[in-house]
């Protein structure tokens, strides 16, 4: 497996990621899945538990979710290390874009934006390869991310919670609708109206209020989805998007 440094280029990334990952058609080890990430992340440090755990930021995690082929054309990565993995190394080329605090936030989006899909995984009832075997579904992994999110850090007192919490959780839980975020803001969907800027100025999107408290004028028009997609016109969410689709091996789009 090569290594990544200083002198490797977002070209050749993109050109050689089969030379960066783990075996995309074997089951990695706990140790190779570790040793992976570890050489991915910048501000993340793993560290193998017992009985299968493992731990990050102080938060246990299932390392067989991990572990998990993803056996889709949309991924032919092989397991989903390979992909977390391919996403922190994309990622780094947009530093220079990125504060400390904001790297940090999407880094651990990444890694836990789809540690849900081994729980979802389903054999297609449409879709197979050639010889009539069924393609892997994940349907509602993001739900189901955030939810083993919230209990890995529910784990804590409040007090005692990460600051990264909330704008990670919102990533998570944003990132597969988001597939259709470039397409929406091609259409002007996520323009902001005078009235709202307001009512959001200063905050982040997971901070912004429920749609139902909004104080929308009577001669105005602003819908729940149209609320949504204004809210996910945010940085990080185009920066975690990009990472998604160049973290893949694929020839199909997302």
């Amino acid at each position: 497996m090569e290594q990544f440094t200083e002198d490797t280029t977002l070209e050749y990334l993109l050109d050689n990621k089969k030379e960066f990952i783990l075996p995309v058609d074997k089951v990695p080890t706990g140790r190779d899945i570790i040793g992976l990430l570890n050489s991915a992340s910048v501000t993340m440090t793993f560290y193998p538990n017992d009985f299968g755990l493992a731990d990050v930021d102080g938060l246990e995690f299932d390392i067989e979710a991990l572990k998990f082929m993803q056996n889709n054309p949309h991924h032919m990565e092989g397991p989903l290390v390979n992909h977390i993995a391919l996403m922190l190394y994309r990622l780094r080329f947009f530093d220079n874009e990125l504060a400390a605090r904001e790297y940090e936030i999407l880094e651990r989006a990444i890694f836990w934006s789809d540690i849900g899909k081994l729980a979802t995984a389903k054999p297609s009832s449409k879709k197979a390869w050639d010889n009539g075997t069924p393609h892997t579904t994940c349907y509602g992994h993001d739900k189901k991310s955030v939810e083993i999110l919230d209990e890995a850090e529910g784990i804590l007192q409040p007090h005692a919670q990460h600051w990264w919490y909330k704008p990670v959780r919102w990533l998570v839980g944003e990132h597969m609708v988001a597939h259709k975020l470039e397409e929406q803001i091609a259409k002007g969907k996520t323009v902001m109206p005078d009235f709202l800027a307001p009512q959001v100025e200063g905050l982040e999107p997971w901070e912004w209020p429920e749609f139902e408290d909004l104080e929308i004028p009577h001669v105005m028009s602003l819908g729940k989805k149209t609320y949504n997609w204004i809210k996910r016109n945010h940085k990080l969410l185009i920066i975690k998007q990009k990472c998604d689709a160049d973290g893949r091996i694929s020839n199909l789009s997302l």
